[in-house]
């Protein structure tokens, strides 16, 4: 039976009861009117009989009534007694509680729980958020804080699941907490809270009663504004070491160097895809040089299948434990990794690189640092793209529009460079190459026709040539070719390559007219043939202008002796 429907059977015999007393006490009344009322109309006899039967009936009834009185206030006495029972419990067990050894009034109880009331309003009023969950996850305190920093009424948190607040992690955790005892100090997660992402440091320990665990509580704090000062800050130091960078490899060494600094790990690689697609490690720190040696002289490429798969969800990857994913034995430059973390860049929204972290500890970094290195990751993207914009700059600057090879500035800058690089430890060759009768095929077809034959011939030319062979449109219609580390008749056998494959192209001009063309070319190598880059180009020239006297559609090797006229 519950309180209230005792309360309600209290209320019903003390009813009882008092009427039970009432008519006890009015039967002497009614016995003195009735006699009174039977006098008046029977006879003295039967008058007698009356009485003595009413005086029967009158005790009968008075001793009925008196123990009904009594057994109905016996059963108000006992369910007064189940009514105050909870209460007389609460205050010994609070007395107990305050005073085990069996002393303390009840008002020194009052006292204590006093006392309690005010702990707890000093709880709610606490300047961090602290709940308190019951054994299966229910929320029964959520102070005034907690409510500040979750935008949660407690009203409304009070007496449900945490689940329903709080992300899936830190409900597993609590149970996790509930189960084993174990505590969980500084977890660090992000929470929605009022349409804005918030970073809480989470903190959970077991509450028991005896051995018996019987809930938990959780304090909180908002250290958002922490974290973000913290980016600021490590942004504002790696972006004033940047602005003194002025390369890509300077910039690249500096953002590998604060990633270890700030993560406290062993070993860092910038990786950068080159113009070719292969992602090099540009940077490292801590890495052995032979390591990265090895590595670069087999890069990745970004269109390989398992680059492709590893970041297809643009995420960075984070693995604590990395021995127990295969996928990511392509990218373990270093043997003893256990904790590997990886940064995407992107450019022009493709990839176009990775800031790698290794190392031997598992599970190394915290949730924390992870974030600050996401910020690095940015810096990171930005200095690559400035890279890559620079290159796609230069490159428009170097590229002659036509034929999108090397335009004759380029070239010549890259031509000292390579005669200096050579200073007579290895050879290299120049070959200077023109179209024959050119002119005509512009006056009989037309520039836009001239046009197309000069991208075919320069296409020609790139495929006849070695990866690190440089082609050029030196002017007009004629190409160069530099050729480092290989001497003249090795030049010379590539050089009759392209003029044997454009002699048997067909190009056909407007209407599809079949037009056939040739090439005269000229030759010189270093050392021997010349003495300075200038000197290299006015042989080459001068060779090329002896082909065309003496008949066109042939390669000619310089001599001395050779000149450009007549």
């Amino acid at each position: 039976m519950n309180t209230n429907l005792k309360i309600f059977a209290v209320l019903f015999i003390n009813f009882a009861t008092i009427t039970c007393v009432s008519v006890f006490f009015a039967l002497p009344r009614i016995k003195k009117i009735y006699a009174g009322g039977a006098a008046q109309f029977q006879t003295s006899q039967l008058d007698g009989m009356v009485l003595k039967s009413l005086d029967r009936e009158y005790l009968a009834v008075s001793v009925f009534l008196i123990l009904l009185a009594i057994v109905l206030l016996a059963a108000s006495i006992r369910l007064v007694g189940k009514i105050l029972q909870p209460t007389h419990a609460f205050i010994k067990n609070t007395s107990a509680r305050f005073y085990p050894g069996g002393k303390g009034t009840l008002d020194e109880a009052s006292a204590a729980i006093d006392r309690l009331l005010n702990y707890a309003d000093a709880l709610d009023k606490a300047p961090i958020g602290i709940m308190v969950v019951n054994s299966n996850g229910i929320i029964t305190f959520f102070n005034r804080e907690a409510g500040e920093i979750t935008e949660l009424d407690s009203a409304a948190v009070v007496g449900r699941s945490m689940i329903q607040f709080f992300p899936n992690n830190y409900y597993n955790y609590t149970i996790e907490v509930l189960k084993t005892g174990r505590e969980y100090l500084a977890l660090r997660n992000i929470i929605k809270a009022g349409g804005f992402l918030k970073e809480l440091l989470f903190s959970i320990s077991p509450l028991r009663k005896g051995e018996q665990i019987n809930g938990a509580v959780a304090v909180f704090q908002d250290v958002t504004p922490q974290r973000k000062m913290i980016e600021v800050q490590a942004a504002y130091t790696l972006a004033k070491d940047l602005s003194t960078q002025k390369d890509l490899e300077g910039a690249m060494r500096v953002i590998a160097a604060a990633a270890a600094e700030m993560a406290q790990i062993e070993w860092t690689a910038v990786f950068l895809a080159d113009p070719a697609g292969s992602l090099v490690i540009r940077a490292s720190h801590g890495i052995p040089e032979e390591i990265v040696e090895k590595y670069n002289s087999g890069p990745l490429r970004v269109g390989s299948p398992e680059i492709k798969e590893l970041y297809r969800n643009r995420v960075p990857l984070l693995h604590g434990d990395a021995g127990k994913n295969s996928k990511l034995k392509a990218l373990l430059i270093i043997p003893e990794t256990n904790s590997f973390y990886s940064f995407p860049i992107f450019h022009l929204d493709n990839l176009a690189g990775f800031l790698n972290l290794y190392s031997r500890e598992k599970n190394k970094l915290s949730k924390d640092v992870i974030y600050l290195l996401q910020t690095i990751s940015r810096q990171v993207n930005t200095a690559a793209s400035n890279f890559y914009e620079l290159q796609l700059m230069r490159t428009l600057a170097s590229v002659d529009g036509l034929t999108g090879l090397l335009n004759r500035r380029r070239f010549q800058e890259i031509l000292k460079s390579q005669f200096t690089d050579a200073g007579g430890k290895f050879p290299l060759s120049l070959a200077m190459i023109d179209i024959d009768h050119f002119k005509e095929v512009n006056d009989n077809y037309g520039h836009q026709f001239g046009d197309q034959i000069l991208r075919e011939i320069a296409a020609l030319i790139s495929r006849q040539v070695r990866e690190n062979d440089i082609a050029c449109r030196y002017g007009g219609e004629e190409f160069s070719v530099l050729m480092p580390g290989i001497s003249e008749n090795k030049a010379l056998e590539t050089v009759e390559r392209i003029r044997t494959a454009v002699e048997g192209t067909t190009f056909y001009g407007p209407d599809r007219i079949p037009v056939k063309i040739t090439v005269s070319a000229g030759l010189v190598s270093y050392p021997g043939g010349a003495a300075t880059a200038e000197e290299l180009i006015l042989h080459a020239d001068t060779a090329l202008y002896t082909a065309k006297r003496t008949g066109r559609n042939r390669v000619i090797g310089y001599e001395p002796g050779q000149k450009i006229t007549g």
